[in-house]
């Protein structure tokens, strides 16, 4: 199991809360600050996985936010229109009014719903979502865990969103939300199998299902030695992410909203977090397994 101080995030964090003397931060370089007092280094622990979270998950919700103006500046240029524009320059604050509005919206549920499984549904669509980000690797040193089965548990976990879909469709108990849950359980069986075959080319290469190490190998990007399996890599995350054109498990102009019909305030919010934080560790899953990760085109 790889050391959790290979990391240069964990290490950094932990040396600066820890004593000055700890032996994994002597002749480090590193700064140690001794902010806890003798015999509870072992807090360091702790206080670094907290510290490191709260960075990470308000990473995410930023860049989150700036891709839903993105998204949404585009769309108005296709159209014809400007988009968004009237909150801060440019409308780059209108995300985050649109997030304040959401969080103060009615809760509504539906009389027909089950109540537990309606409302956890949002968070098991979550969850999945911001696990990824614990095995992807930002840069060289910068992980939060290097594990050896890294590109399979990323598979895995994947997958889960469908199970969030069919609770959301049992939950609400609307007859659109059903057919947008028998829609996304339909896609799962289609897109799951090419997205395995096509990682299989970058397995033979790597010798490793850890993220680090498939960075490590590639003297040259994989999309090059492997550019058909990216392409269906890239096609089959698209599905699996429900974006645009297969995004049949919502498609607004044939079953309403999909498994989100019955939704509101943050329970809404939480889908719409969900798929754009998925987004995000989508491409960074891409640019580890075939772009050349932190090392580009010069390992």
């Amino acid at each position: 199991m790889p050391d959790p101080f290979d990391s240069i995030l964990y290490k950094y964090v932990y040396c600066t809360l820890s004593s000055t003397d700890d032996v994994v931060c002597v002749g480090s370089g590193l700064f140690g600050g001794g902010l806890l007092p003798g015999g509870l280094e072992w807090l360091a622990y702790v206080l670094t996985a907290v510290t490191i979270v709260a960075v990470l998950i308000n990473a995410i919700l930023g860049g989150v936010l700036m891709m839903i103006w993105g998204e949404r500046r585009l769309l108005g240029r296709f159209q014809g229109r400007t988009g968004p524009n009237r909150w801060g320059p440019f409308g780059l604050l209108t995300p985050v009014a649109d997030a304040v509005k959401t969080m103060f919206k009615e809760d509504v549920m539906p009389t027909v719903s089950d109540r537990l499984v309606f409302t956890a549904a949002p968070i098991l669509m979550l969850f999945p979502a911001l696990l990824i980000y614990a095995v992807l690797p930002f840069g060289a040193g910068t992980w939060l865990a290097d594990i050896n089965v890294a590109l399979l548990f990323i598979i895995a976990i994947g997958g889960a969103n469908v199970l969030a879909i069919v609770a959301a469709a049992l939950g609400s108990g609307n007859r659109y939300a059903m057919f947008s849950a028998m829609r996304a359980v339909a896609m799962l069986i289609s897109y799951e199998i090419p997205l395995v075959i096509s990682l299989i080319g970058v397995l033979m290469l790597s010798g490793s299902l850890s993220l680090v190490a498939i960075v490590n190998a590639q003297t040259l990007p994989f999309f090059i030695v492997q550019p058909l399996g990216f392409f269906v890599f890239l096609v089959a995350s698209m599905a699996e992410l429900n974006r645009t054109p297969f995004d049949v498990a919502e498609a607004e102009s044939e079953i309403v909203a999909g498994y989100m019909t019955d939704y509101s305030s943050m329970k809404f919010g939480l889908f719409f977090l969900s798929e754009f934080a998925a987004t995000i560790a989508t491409s960074g899953v891409i640019a580890a397994v075939f772009l050349g990760g932190w090392h580009g085109f010069d390992p």
